[in-house]
């Protein structure tokens, strides 16, 4: 691969990496895993009257309701991890890296929130059964 020289216009002779779809299984992992722990948090907050440890969720459930909280934080959220995740694999294919960092960047861009999530998920679930029994 040549390196083009500073006189050479960016776009001239370059060509993309090819990224490949959306990993439609770590998106659908992504999901999942804050659904979790949406639906956990809501539980808690609703049924249990535990409160929220995240300030921002916490002042969005007092502003706006339980609910709508939950689904607008987790909208947001995955929102921002798609997109973040997204521009990386394009800044990749952008600037021609070999097609194997795509994988790595999706790999780490939704696998850490994924996990991150789970494990809220079953922090959340315990307090639940913790504060039931």
């Amino acid at each position: 691969m040549a390196i083009p020289d500073a006189s050479t216009p960016r776009s001239a002779g370059r060509r993309w990496v090819r990224t490949g779809p959306f990993s439609t299984r770590r998106i659908r992992a992504l999901f999942l895993t804050k659904a979790a722990d949406a639906s956990t948090t809501a539980i808690g907050l609703l049924f249990l009257s535990l409160t929220e440890g995240n300030p921002v969720i916490r002042r969005l459930v007092h502003g706006i309701g339980v609910v709508p909280g939950v689904v607008v934080a987790s909208v947001l959220g995955i929102g921002v991890v798609v997109g973040v995740t997204e521009l990386g694999v394009w800044a990749i294919a952008y600037a021609m890296v070999d097609r194997r960092w795509v994988r790595l960047v999706r790999t780490l861009g939704y696998g850490i929130p994924s996990t991150l999530w789970a494990v809220v998920s079953v922090h959340n679930a315990a307090l639940i059964v913790a504060t039931v029994v």
